[in-house]
């Protein structure tokens, strides 16, 4: 069975034409000082493996005070799966306006696509804030994480799972 680059060989958008044979074969580049920042980062982290887990959940709260927005959304409006995720889109939605009346078609439905929605805090914001501010509007999702298995280096989940932008 032909995989889905060797079934189709290019993509067409916007009148562009994209190769799939080209996609990655370019060499790769990098900034030589943020990669020295990268491993000085990784490094550093990989000592947190070395404090108590309730020492360092102590430590880490109180270095992180938004920590007490999620205890008091948790609280006070209590969202369905809410995540730093949840948080950060459901603040996007907020600021910008990303739902219009134009997005909305005629039947009173929205379409939105989330790509790596993996556990779906998102798509859960989005619903929230549709509920909110929306209440009439019906929603088709698509999502699609790729199934991409990221835990062993979960530092690199976007250069993991680059290749699922060009598929």
């Amino acid at each position: 069975m032909k995989s889905i680059l060797e079934e189709y060989t290019s993509l067409k958008a916007a009148n562009i034409t994209f190769s799939l044979k080209k996609i990655f074969k370019t060499p790769k580049w990098s900034i030589p000082e943020l990669q020295i920042k990268k491993q000085e980062l990784n490094k550093v982290k990989s000592l947190i493996g070395n404090f108590q887990l309730n020492v360092w959940t102590k430590y880490a709260a109180y270095r992180d005070p938004s920590g007490l927005v999620m205890k008091t959304l948790s609280e006070n409006i209590q969202p369905e799966l809410l995540t730093q995720a949840w948080c950060k889109f459901f603040e996007i939605l907020g600021q910008f306006p990303m739902i219009t009346k134009d997005a909305i078609d005629r039947n009173g439905e929205l379409t939105s696509l989330h790509l790596c929605e993996a556990p779906g805090a998102f798509v859960c914001a989005l619903n929230h804030y549709l509920v909110l501010n929306y209440p009439d509007v019906q929603v088709s999702l698509v999502t699609a994480d790729g199934s991409v298995d990221c835990t062993r280096d979960p530092g690199e989940q976007e250069r993991l799972v680059a290749f699922l932008d060009f598929l």
